[in-house]
């Protein structure tokens, strides 16, 4: 199984190259894909120079759920993962989000940087996303996507609309 990791980039010259470095790491067999958002702090220099890597540039920033459209047109692994650039995830775990796919449980899996660990991030970033996760949400039930189906079934979740509507745009690519 190919793995396509897309990583959207605006003005991460702070934290790309050892984001880079740890995506390279894990062991599987990838494509990175990198989507420089019109970066203006050095970020697209930075990348430039890195080798093993799809480097598409936006010519004005668009936003990141944009960079990661147009990385997903430039994909071509079985499967797709969306890394930040400023080290919240973990590259390794990688492994444990394919895992339910690989042994065929599961067509989508979403992360989630607050199970089993207090994510890396500032103190201010970690305190607006409790604040987030706590708030009310949308009284309507959850549905999935099966490969099986034709079209696609409505999904809803409390945040996250932008994960869902790159999901139903990737099941339909299938």
């Amino acid at each position: 199984m190919k793995l396509s990791v897309m990583i959207p980039v605006y003005n991460e010259a702070d934290t790309i190259e050892e984001t880079l470095a740890r995506v390279r790491r894990v062991e599987l067999d990838k494509e990175i894909i990198v989507v420089d958002d019109c970066s203006d702090d050095g970020t697209r220099e930075l990348l430039e120079k890195e080798s093993g890597i799809k480097l598409v540039r936006h010519e004005r920033n668009m936003g990141k759920g944009m960079a990661i459209r147009t990385a997903l047109r430039h994909a071509i692994g079985d499967v797709v993962i969306i890394q930040d650039a400023d080290l919240e995830y973990d590259p390794q775990d990688f492994h444990l989000m394919l895992g339910p796919i690989e042994r065929g449980e599961a067509d989508v899996v979403y992360g989630s940087r607050f199970l089993g660990r207090r994510p890396k991030m500032r103190p201010a970033n970690y305190a607006a996303n409790r604040i987030l996760a706590a708030a009310p949400r949308d009284p309507k039930p959850e549905q999935s996507l099966h490969s099986s189906c034709r079209s696609p079934q409505p999904l809803t979740t409390p945040s996250h609309g932008h994960t869902l509507s790159l999901t139903i745009e990737q099941f339909l690519r299938s």
